[in-house]
């Protein structure tokens, strides 16, 4: 092999090294990426050994008030179904910003109980049940934590109004001058000052025009006892 051919083969290689290094590199950036965003939608909340309520779980603003019996329709799984006894959960968010989601477990004697609670505006309380209808008891708390939190800090579309009317008609508003495509109307049972159910009801409309007032009438949703958390747009 002559001196050109081994310069050559050197220079060659060492081309190949450096593609070789920024493939790496460019693997790694992907890799970090898909972490950052997995922990910017779902993390585990420290646990809470030896709970007392209230308590607040760290990491999330969620005020763990208690755990109660609940008689009534059960509509986490959009059942709707009467039962008596079960498991429910009072928390309220006491932070700035309305939680988007969040799934709180509850250890209570030998069992794990879950709770799923959608849409909750800042400074209110919801009542979510139980996913598994479990029903209540006494046992002593061991542990609980939150996990799937997400918080969402545009809470509201800003110029579009909604007012219930009737026994179960809703009369949106589009007060700007542009219009808002895809827009989202969230609305839960409320009683005594509480969301009812951990599960959200919504009802989209296409698109609203500017100074446009259309009327809704939402499945389950009634004037007397439905209140609207939340109106959003893609």
């Amino acid at each position: 092999m002559n001196k050109r051919m081994i310069l050559l083969f050197c220079f060659l290689w060492s081309i190949g090294c450096i593609g070789a290094m920024f493939l790496c590199v460019a693997y790694q950036m992907n890799v970090d990426d898909e972490v950052l965003q997995e922990t910017q939608v779902t993390f585990v909340a420290q646990e809470l050994s030896n709970v007392s309520f209230p308590s607040l779980i760290p990491g999330t603003s969620l005020l763990i008030r208690g755990l109660y019996p609940y008689d009534g329709a059960f509509w986490e799984d959009g059942s709707g179904v009467q039962v008596t006894g079960v498991t429910a959960l009072l928390v309220e968010n006491v932070g700035e910003y309305g939680v988007d989601h969040a799934r709180v477990i509850v250890g209570r004697g030998n069992r794990l109980l879950q709770f799923d609670i959608e849409m909750i505006p800042p400074g209110a309380q919801t009542v979510a049940l139980e996913q598994g209808r479990a029903l209540y008891s006494d046992d002593f708390v061991r542990y609980c934590y939150g996990t799937q939190y997400l918080e969402l800090e545009g809470w509201d579309l800003p110029g579009v109004t909604c007012e219930g009317v009737g026994s179960g008609t809703l009369v949106v508003t589009n007060t700007t001058n542009e219009p808002h495509r895809q827009v989202s109307i969230f609305y839960k049972d409320h009683m005594q000052g509480m969301y009812i159910g951990g599960a959200v009801n919504s009802y989209s409309v296409d698109e609203i025009l500017p100074d446009e007032t259309i009327v809704l009438s939402p499945e389950r949703y009634s004037t007397e006892g439905s209140k609207v958390l939340c109106i959003l747009s893609e």
